[in-house]
């Protein structure tokens, strides 16, 4: 379940979407994952990469199409997850490799309410 989205600066100074999902079922039930969006970033590769896996999620959430971040809020998804390994520098961490739908269907945003939103508002339409 996604439990929490934070704009956050990275140590390089670029803003970055933090989601925060709490595993609901199964074995780790009650544990937390972390996934980033780097949304902001000068890279035109890495804000492309961003896109596509935020728009994976909306996806996923049930969402035909993406809408304001806070929509994901409370919403269920299934995370493919992986373990990175162990390094010098970082203990070995779980990573978020994909997003699939839970199969629990979400109404459709009305055409009003699209039609209403201003693109601007979007987070990844924002110019680095």
């Amino acid at each position: 379940e996604i439990e929490k989205i934070d704009t956050k600066t990275s140590s390089k100074g670029n803003d970055y979407l933090a989601f925060t999902l709490s595993v609901i079922e199964g074995d780790y039930a009650g544990r937390k994952l972390w996934d980033n969006f780097h949304i902001w970033h000068p890279s035109t590769q890495t804000v492309e990469i961003s896109q596509r896996r935020i728009g994976t999620l909306f996806k996923a959430a049930g969402f035909a199409s993406m809408g304001q971040t806070d929509d994901l809020l409370g919403k269920q998804v299934r995370v493919r997850v992986a373990v990175r390994p162990e390094t010098d520098k970082y203990q070995a961490q779980n990573e978020v490799k994909d997003y699939r739908s839970n199969g629990q269907p979400t109404p459709p945003v009305s055409a009003a309410a699209t039609a209403s939103r201003k693109p601007e508002a979007d987070p990844w339409t924002v110019a680095a």
